[in-house]
């Protein structure tokens, strides 16, 4: 007897990129994602297997003219994808200036949180990106707000050593003892990663040196 041949399963084939909103979307191909929606505007927020939607991959991928017409058409400024993270926290991580104003023209919430309480502010601190912080401040964000580890955004400026941002961040009145879970002030994090130019700026800005972690 023959050996039996081996069954061969086919594979599904992949959508057709034209058929396909998320990466056209992520890819910036604006015409031929006018022409999918056109005609199927009622899955303007539909999700991927990511739960991300086509506006978030235009945000994340830094596509204006993508991310315009899609909220034009009425895509979600508030949907939340994988980690709770919203176009706007998206759009902040990588560093996006043009679509986080975008968004924060359209209604945007500045203090929306991931799900680890992060706010747009403490992802643009942590990308130490001048502009995006001044840009959220000025839109009503809470330059204390803390996440889930009880960091502020001065926390976030500060452990990657953002000089330039942890200054504007005390200037809008950060919270110079403000504590995370460990009981770390900005000030703690900064002797402890050795950014001698924040901890003198804090020190000069009257933080306290005496306070003591949880740690003592």
């Amino acid at each position: 007897m023959g050996k039996k041949k081996a069954e061969v399963k086919e594979e599904p084939e992949a959508a057709a990129i034209d058929s396909d909103p998320f990466r056209l979307a992520a890819f910036g191909i604006i015409d031929l994602l006018k022409k999918y929606f056109g005609e199927n505007m009622e899955e303007i927020n539909q999700t991927d297997k990511l739960g991300c939607t086509a506006l978030v991959w235009a945000c994340r991928n830094g596509h204006l003219s993508v991310a315009e017409y899609l909220v034009d058409c009425g895509a979600d400024i508030e949907h939340s994808s994988y980690g709770g993270m919203r176009p706007i926290h998206h759009a902040c991580n990588a560093v996006h200036e043009n679509l986080v104003s975008l968004l924060l023209d359209r209604g945007a919430n500045p203090n929306a949180t991931d799900e680890m309480g992060n706010t747009s502010l403490h992802w643009a601190c942590a990308r130490g990106v001048l502009n995006l912080v001044i840009m959220l401040i000025d839109k009503g964000a809470d330059v204390n707000a803390t996440n889930d580890h009880t960091c502020t955004p001065l926390h976030k400026a500060t452990i990657y050593g953002h000089f330039a941002v942890v200054k504007k961040l005390i200037h809008y009145g950060a919270d110079l003892e403000a504590t995370d879970k460990e009981g770390n002030t900005a000030l703690h994090v900064a002797a402890r990663t050795g950014f001698n130019q924040i901890c003198a700026h804090l020190v000069a800005n009257e933080a306290s040196a005496k306070k003591a972690n949880n740690a003592g």
